[in-house]
């Protein structure tokens, strides 16, 4: 079914590869990430709504996301995840959309459900090419974290170089969400 779907989708795919890391001390963080040469991109919240044809949000299945910024919206398609280590890639084609709400209503009739629905302030830096995202949910559930997005070298690299004061964390991570 999914297959049917990637006409509504730009043609370009691009691939994601990110890990997502636990931290105590955002301030030590920021710390080393500015003596590496990091560098503050922006701060934004995000409403995202996520369906799928299961009621899980396990990498290993496909899932649309419509994501809502301001007055900027996009529908994404999130492919199957492959997991190496907690580095997570897998296919992303987004293009934008004007009505996200019926979007939801179309992807619903399609026989899509609605999984879940995410609240979240973020506070982006950058490190060359490596976007490494401040994440802080609030909907399902009060959560934060640490997403570092680029190729996969310079995500080892740079994990190499914060040490312990970050590690990387997989699904369980979220089961805070599962609750809600």
């Amino acid at each position: 079914m999914f297959d049917s779907l990637l006409p509504l989708f730009r043609r370009m795919k691009s691939h994601e590869i990110e890990v997502k890391l636990e931290y105590k001390n955002k301030e030590t963080i920021l710390k080393k990430l500015k003596s590496l040469g990091a560098i503050f991109k922006e701060k934004y919240s995000l409403d995202d709504t996520y369906l799928g044809f299961s009621k899980s949000m396990s990498n290993k299945n496909k899932l649309v996301r419509v994501r809502k910024r301001d007055n900027f919206c996009e529908l994404t398609f999130k492919g199957k995840a492959k997991d190496n280590s907690h580095i997570w890639k897998r296919i992303e084609i987004n293009t934008e959309i004007k009505e996200p709400a019926k979007i939801i209503d179309i992807l619903s009739n399609l026989g899509l459900t609605k999984i879940k629905e995410n609240a979240s302030k973020r506070e982006i830096y950058m490190l060359g090419n490596l976007e490494i995202a401040f994440i802080d949910y609030d909907l399902p559930a009060k959560l934060s974290l640490i997403e570092l997005e680029g190729e996969e070298n310079e995500i080892n690299d740079l994990l190499n170089k914060l040490g312990n004061l970050a590690k990387k964390v997989g699904e369980d991570y979220f089961k805070s969400f599962d609750k809600k």
